[in-house]
């Protein structure tokens, strides 16, 4: 194998472990917004309004994790403070995003 071989493969792993990685997190997050919302609903229902603030953040949070940066942050070696902080802000807005969205959606509001 050449050596562009050797890295083309190396990338590939690294690409299918972090959307497998993001996959993962993603059901946990789906599975636990669900269990939020089966004890929200069981013990404390809520009202409509606040079922509806709670879609609203999901929209906000989501929509947040489109400000990831590019290039002006990005390095060659890839792995710098500003770098890291701007993956790891991309992916907790989206996660926190998917989690309001599940839970406003398995909410069921107080009659």
């Amino acid at each position: 194998m050449t050596s562009d071989t050797q890295q083309f493969s190396e990338k590939k792993k690294k690409i299918i472990f972090s959307y497998g990685s993001m996959f993962l997190y993603g059901i946990a997050t789906i599975l636990v917004a669900a269990l939020s919302a089966h004890v929200l609903n069981a013990f404390y229902p809520l009202p409509y309004i606040y079922i509806k603030i709670c879609e609203y953040v999901g929209y906000a949070s989501w929509a947040s994790s489109l400000g990831m940066r590019g290039w002006d942050v990005q390095t060659w070696g890839g792995n710098t403070s500003p770098e890291r902080l701007n993956k790891n802000l991309a992916k907790l807005f989206s996660i926190a995003g998917v989690f309001a969205f599940v839970l406003a959606r398995e909410l069921n509001p107080l009659l």
